[in-house]
């Protein structure tokens, strides 16, 4: 674990030189930590103190805490958005990406090419067996039409044909 701390902090710091096309040098010029530290630490070696993290960073111009940011979790974050279809999902899970600065998967998609099968043919042979099929469901629940779903909408209705009751969505 120490050692993939000093890792990651190594690979921030030697990301953010390049990316302002420094060399070593003048980045222990601007930020007062040695040359000869400065390469221990990018090689993962260097174990440095928060002092001297901290001139780093203001020799970027950037928060301290960005040199210690991990962008390599052991584990992806996964937000997962259920609805009926039309309902929203891939709009609201591009923009939810793209804020979060993650990778957006339609998992429709993912799931036509495991089935090789459209998910619209597959869904329609379920709608004609189902109660007035979902254009009836809908209706039955107050969905947002447009816009963020306001307090108390009801946003995840339960599957046809279950019993239990939908979850309310406190925004």
């Amino acid at each position: 674990m120490a050692t993939e701390i000093l890792e990651l902090v190594g690979q921030h710091v030697r990301s953010a030189r390049a990316a302002r096309h420094w060399t070593i040098r003048e980045l222990a010029e601007r930020s007062g930590v040695s040359v000869r530290f400065l390469v221990q630490l990018e090689a993962g070696r260097g174990n440095i103190s928060v002092k001297r993290l901290a001139d780093l960073a203001r020799a970027f111009k950037i928060p301290t805490a960005e040199l210690l940011k991990d962008d390599y979790p052991d584990a992806p974050r996964v937000v997962a958005l259920l609805g009926l279809r039309g309902a929203g999902k891939t709009t609201i899970g591009k923009q939810l990406a793209r804020r979060l600065r993650v990778r957006f998967v339609e998992l429709d998609r993912q799931i036509e090419k495991a089935a090789d099968m459209s998910l619209a043919r597959s869904s329609r042979s379920t709608e004609r067996t189902t109660t007035g099929g979902w254009s009836a469901t809908r209706s039955r629940h107050s969905w947002p039409r447009s816009g963020r779903p306001q307090s108390g909408q009801w946003c995840s209705p339960p599957a046809e044909g279950s019993s239990n009751p939908p979850t309310r969505i406190r925004c």
